[in-house]
This record gives structure tokens, sequence and C-alpha cells, in this order.
């Protein structure tokens, strides 16, 4: 609302209240997606993780849990830098997308 003059709120066309607006943006939104980033990785490890306990079940029937676990954290700490950006490119992309939408959606 601060990134320019606002018939909502009244507000003039002073460049103190567009740079006040971008720094807000700038601020609050690195708390926006920091937090948010974490969570997308997480989410995104713990169903590959269950995709391949699945998977190793399937095709080795007499594997214990210990087994499927010590395979598991094998191999997730071999894709964890792949997984971790992947999602960092997922979250970029749709933050862009966002800001370049924005303005033409607003008018």
């Amino acid at each position: 609302m601060l990134s320019g003059p606002s018939q909502l709120l009244d507000l003039p066309d002073w460049i103190w209240i567009l740079t006040l607006g971008i720094v807000m943006n700038w601020f609050f939104g690195s708390w926006l997606v920091v937090p948010v980033a974490s969570e997308v990785i997480d989410c995104a490890g713990e169903k590959k993780k269950l995709e391949w306990a699945i998977a190793l079940k399937q095709k080795n029937a007499r594997m214990s849990s210990d087994q499927i676990t010590k395979e598991i954290g094998r191999k997730f700490d071999l894709i964890n830098d792949e997984l971790t950006d992947k999602s960092s490119a997922l979250m970029n992309m749709a933050y862009a997308g966002g800001c370049a939408i924005a303005p033409i959606l607003g008018g």
C-alpha cells in the first residue's frame, strides 16, 4: 500500500512514502520467505524418504526397519544439496512470479 499514491489511505505522491514502502517490502518479504523455504525443504525431504522406504520394502521384503533407515539416510545425504537447490529455485520462481503479476493484477 505504501508503494505509491493511495486513494484508499489518502496518501500523496511523495518520494519518502515510496521509499518507505519499498524498504518495508524488502524487510517483511525476507521474514516471510526464510521460514517458508525451510519448511518446503523439510516437507520435500520427508516425502522423498517415504517414497524410498516404500520402494525398498517392496524390493527387499526381508530388510529390517533398521537396514531401511540406514539405507535411506545414506541416500538422503547424497541428494540433500540437490533437494535444497530445487526448493530454493521453486521459492525464488514463485516470489518473482508474484512480483511480476502483482502490478498487472493490481492495476
